[in-house]
């Protein structure tokens, strides 16, 4: 994918250009239910077993909090206002299973140094630079950082104009991620950033709020020397949807595998995706559990393995379940997204602890 992240790479929050939506967005109206709604759902019987009912508060909590973003950190821009912590700048994890490298045509990018599977953790990194309402200036933030540090980030790509005009605003509307879609922090991971894109990428990014740190992970099997690629943009859409948003945002036109060959019926099943997330947040419980299957199902057609969509959808699925009073479809789809989120976001994320 030749990308202006090739020279700086690319992490788990899509979109930043000067003034564009970040990386990776996957948006999906609000699919709220009640209280109510819920807990009248479930059978006498389901409600005498404590895993019933803990699985219950679950697809509550999920319903009432559930983000309209999937919960994946993306490349960034400017959005709504909010605060966000700090963490002590720290050097990306010691064990991680890659190498910062040049590529033919790409620049530098991210490859595999050994073979992994899915949910296996790539690397992390707290950020260098975050950047937020209430926060201090990515200037003041600068001055703090080591020679080393700085030039890290000085050497990132900036697509926002050209390489002769090249800011710090620039660097940080290309490269940041967007670990709370709730707020407008940013914060820029620069090993991370060296990450390109794929629309059908390999690897998932995710925030760790209690360690401060952005992580990728696999969320395919992958072998050693493989590129390792995240997507930077909302990837179920058709290719010529896709090659013109990243060349508005990113300036490079997408040559991975889903773009450099035309598969048929690829474009009909990616914007068929879009359609089925949307039409679950109006469904009726049943159609729910049906378009549940279909968009799995597309999923795997196109080979697209980004875990947080399937967990997403799988939690769909929990929610009707509660909603017919199926306790043993409620424990079963559950258990799935549990899978699906934890190779997403890893063990200890409040979406798969429990």
């Amino acid at each position: 994918v030749m990308s202006p992240m090739a020279k700086c790479g690319l992490p788990f929050i899509p979109s930043m250009f000067r003034s564009c939506p970040s990386r990776g967005t996957h948006k999906s109206p609000w699919r709220g239910l009640r209280w109510r709604t819920v807990c009248d759902a479930f059978s006498t019987q389901a409600a005498d077993s404590a895993l019933y009912v803990s699985l219950a508060l679950m697809v509550i909590l999920w319903q009432l909090a559930r983000p309209k973003e999937v919960p994946q950190a993306r490349r960034t821009s400017q959005g709504s206002r909010g605060t966000f912590s700090r963490p002590k700048p720290t050097a990306s994890s010691s064990s991680r299973h890659f190498d910062v490298v040049p590529l033919p045509g790409k620049g530098l990018g991210a490859v595999a140094t050994s073979a992994l599977t899915c949910g296996d953790l790539l690397a992390e990194e707290a950020p260098l630079l975050q950047t937020g309402f209430g926060l201090p200036s990515a200037e003041r933030q600068m001055e703090q950082l080591s020679t080393v540090q700085r030039e890290q980030i000085w050497n990132l790509s900036d697509c926002s104009g050209p390489e002769a005009e090249r800011s710090l605003e620039g660097i940080l509307d290309t490269n940041c991620f967007r670990p709370d879609w709730s707020t407008d922090v940013r914060v820029l991971c620069p090993t991370l950033a060296r990450f390109n894109h794929s629309c059908l990428p390999n690897c998932q990014q995710a925030w760790d709020g209690d360690q401060g740190t952005m992580r990728i992970s696999a969320c395919t099997q992958i072998q050693e020397g493989d590129e390792l690629c995240i997507d930077y943009i909302d990837v179920r859409q058709s290719r010529d949807q896709r090659q013109f948003e990243l060349r508005q945002k990113y300036g490079f036109e997408c040559s991975c595998p889903a773009c450099a060959a035309t598969r048929e019926g690829s474009d009909e099943r990616r914007i068929n995706m879009a359609k089925f997330d949307q039409e679950i947040g109006i469904a009726s419980p049943e159609r729910c559990l049906q378009i549940v299957g279909s968009l799995l199902q597309l999923y795997d057609d196109e080979h697209l393995q980004l875990q947080a969509l399937r967990g997403r959808a799988c939690l769909d699925a929990c929610a009707a379940c509660a909603q017919l009073g199926d306790a043993e479809g409620l424990k079963s789809w559950a258990q799935r997204a549990k899978r699906h989120y934890t190779d997403a976001l890893g063990p200890f994320h409040a979406l798969t602890l429990g």
